[in-house]
């Protein structure tokens, strides 16, 4: 009975087998690094070729105890409370514990924490670098829960690694490269719905659940503090400390610059392909008598993983090659263009309405300072919604690259592992096609991103400049204060997530939204 059940489904799979698979390209780490550079030739009194003297790790270990006091002994009673109440002395802000703090995996060896360059840096080349670590050194991957000894908690369960928020678990894995989407995407700060209608006119509006969070425009904004704090600083090595984590807060901000990292579905077409995997699924499990099948959403989001990976290799190769192919797609995707008015009109509006985060500031004033907004987290979210909006047109020139095998549960693409020309379709008119159309809008996404780079390294500018050392002081006290309201509000609604028994409940209803 069994073999005549295989049988049928056989008939049926070849009979009904679904179509064209979606594809999409990502921003990979060679593209991170190049779109610094690249931004900021075009960038006046910006001198690329200036050496920056070497940093040690005794100067990074050095700027966290410097950050730890600031802390600890800061002018404001509250911010003193809750970042002692956390780190009741110096020895508990050890290497690990900034890490975690900062919203990172505290067992990956990170730059600017851990590393450090072995020599002096080309301010050009030190960005660049900074723009590339964030995806290097997996600072967002693998952020697991730990116990007081500091190893892996595990699900009673499954025995699978639980991880620090829950959250994760709706954008990716626990483990694995999908593990950092929540922090390498953001999602437009709107109103979303699960109703996957949106999808077919605003996919940008469409989330499951509808109040997912991303970190991408919070990450940019720690870093951008960080390299503020570093050059306020001033101590040995705090040079290349600033331009690391400059480069950092880019690499966060490059990434809303890609229209397929805005949005938790491409389109509508992946949502139905990931509907039609569930009809053959339910079939074969009927037939085999198999577990219970994955749902629409974890298709989904098992494709959005894979395509986001093949992606950035895929885009990597093609403009980094080293032939003259390669040499001329990076010319044109790099040329000047009109400059992007509404971008400019998107930041102003959202450094308006961005609350501060500052004790007794509950929102921001055209008139107030750089250094009193949150300009790295209202770039990258005026980024996003600027390319949100291309966000359809991306994904249906990528339809026409689409290989069958990045679609669905059962198979994870790993860069370290798989080649990307494996994965392309066999029809040259219709990729080349689909390429050129492709390569044009991220054209316009590459011009996004250098315009906010060169904008976040104005704002950077405005903090330090022309103060003496008494408002350094102010300066410097203002944005240790954002820094610890801002990440005291994360760890508190992180623990909150992991305290609700209910919430992998949640997740595990959200995972079969959409029909599922």
């Amino acid at each position: 009975m069994r073999r005549i059940r295989a049988l049928l489904l056989l008939v049926i799979l070849l009979v009904f087998v679904p179509l064209a698979a979606p594809n999409a390209f990502a921003f990979g780490v060679e593209v991170h690094g190049w779109l610094a550079e690249a931004a900021l030739r075009r960038s006046e009194g910006t001198r690329l070729e200036r050496m920056l003297p070497p940093a040690s790790e005794q100067d990074l270990a050095a700027f966290r105890n410097w950050v730890y006091r600031q802390a600890a002994d800061h002018r404001e009673m509250e911010i003193r409370a809750l970042f002692r109440g956390r780190f009741p002395s110096p020895e508990h802000f050890d290497a690990w514990a900034f890490k975690e703090w900062l919203m990172l995996n505290p067992q990956a060896r990170i730059w600017g924490i851990d590393i450090a360059p072995e020599g002096p840096r080309r301010a050009g080349e030190a960005w660049a670098e900074g723009a590339r670590h964030p995806d290097e050194d997996r600072r967002n991957q693998d952020r697991h829960l730990h116990d007081s000894r500091r190893r892996v908690r595990l699900d009673p369960a499954t025995r699978a690694p639980l991880p620090y928020d829950p959250a994760i678990l709706l954008m990716g894995n626990a483990s694995g490269p999908s593990s950092q989407a929540h922090a390498h995407c953001q999602l437009v700060r709107a109103a979303k719905t699960r109703d996957p209608e949106i999808l077919r006119r605003q996919p940008w509006l469409f989330a499951v659940p509808p109040g997912t969070a991303t970190y991408g425009a919070d990450q940019a904004q720690v870093f951008t503090d960080l390299a503020s704090l570093a050059e306020l600083w001033g101590g040995p090595g705090g040079e290349w400390l600033r331009h690391e984590f400059q480069g950092n807060a880019w690499h966060y901000i490059a990434d809303a610059g890609y229209q397929l990292h805005v949005v938790q579905v491409g389109s509508y077409e992946v949502y139905q392909d990931a509907r039609r995997r569930v009809f053959f699924d339910r079939i074969k499990a009927f037939f085999l008598r198999g577990t219970r099948p994955p749902t629409v959403y974890q298709h989904g989001r098992a494709t959005v993983g894979n395509l986001r990976e093949f992606g950035s290799e895929m885009l990597d190769q093609r403009l980094f090659a080293g032939d003259a192919a390669g040499t001329q797609r990076q010319m044109v995707l790099s040329a000047p263009r009109r400059r992007d008015e509404q971008l400019h009109r998107d930041l102003a509006l959202v450094l308006k309405q961005e609350p501060p985060c500052l004790p007794g500031i509950d929102q921001a004033t055209p008139r107030m300072p750089a250094w009193r907004k949150p300009f790295g987290r209202a770039l990258t979210h005026a980024v996003a919604s600027r390319s949100a909006r291309e966000s359809e047109s991306v994904s249906r020139s990528l339809l026409e690259l689409g290989s069958k095998r990045l679609r669905g549960v059962g198979f994870s693409y790993r860069c370290e592992l798989h080649d990307p020309a494996d994965f392309l379709r066999d029809d040259d008119v219709r990729s080349a096609a689909a390429l050129a159309s492709f390569y044009d809008l991220e054209a316009r996404g590459f011009q996004r991103v250098g315009e906010a780079i060169r904008r976040h390294l104005e704002l950077c500018r405005e903090v330090t400049a022309g103060a003496d050392p008494q408002e350094r002081e102010f300066r410097q006290s203002d944005i240790v204060a954002r820094l610890v309201l801002g990440l005291h509000a994360y760890h508190k609604r992180a623990r909150k997530r992991r305290e609700q028994p209910e919430y992998d409940t949640r997740v595990a209803h959200f995972a079969g939204a959409g029909g599922g």
